[in-house]
């Protein structure tokens, strides 16, 4: 087992254990869930980078591809997803090696839903990068907003401010309502969208514990 493996190995874990120990909440999921478990249906399922944590753990469906980035630590992230049953990953990144990440996603999205972080690997935080309105553009797939957060926690001191969730605690998963992107619509048009209602599931999710 080399150092990846071990960090991986330890980091699922942890996951499983705080989500085991933890009380659940999910605001807004009843037709989420249901499109997830429907074939016929694929989504492109977006959170920001310092809400991937937990996100493994929530995902139940058809299968799902997620986006990792292709800088060091993002092999450490795949190792962890690729343990989940049902979960798989497409390496890229919305800045480095996007070209060949998008190929990929269009690629797979015909039997996958796909996961991304559009403000992953580097940032800035909080700022919707142009893959998502692309693939969602030539998809015509819906882009489902999620965020979620956790009573307690540590702020890391990173650049997305990751949060490091304690065991035994209270998560709340929150999920917006699915956005069709018009083709047709200005392309910033539709990113501010996207990103605003990204924006608007994570206030939820960060005031639920206020």
């Amino acid at each position: 087992m080399d150092k990846i493996d071990f960090l991986s190995f330890l980091g699922k874990n942890y996951i499983d254990f705080v989500f085991k120990t933890s009380k659940k909440n999910y605001i807004n999921f009843d037709n989420i869930f249901n499109m997830w478990e429907d074939e016929k249906v694929k989504t492109i399922n977006i959170f920001w980078h310092n809400r991937l944590g937990l996100m493994p753990k929530l995902y139940k469906g058809k299968g799902a591809k997620i986006l990792i980035s292709e800088h060091s630590d993002g092999e450490i992230i795949t190792r962890i997803i690729l343990k989940y049953k049902g979960l798989y990953t497409v390496r890229g990144s919305s800045r480095r090696g996007s070209i060949k990440a998008l190929k990929g996603l269009l690629k797979e999205i015909e039997n996958y839903d796909v996961c991304i972080t559009p403000d992953g690997p580097r940032g800035p935080k909080y700022k919707l990068q142009n893959g998502v309105v692309f693939l969602a553009k030539l998809t015509g797939y819906p882009v489902i907003p999620l965020a979620y957060n956790v009573k307690k926690k540590l702020i890391l001191n990173s650049w997305d401010n990751f949060i490091f969730p304690y065991p035994f605690n209270e998560i709340v998963y929150v999920a917006g309502s699915p956005i069709y992107i018009d083709k047709n619509e200005d392309f910033e048009k539709n990113k501010n969208l996207i990103e605003n209602e990204l924006k608007k599931v994570t206030e939820i999710a960060d005031n639920y514990f206020s």
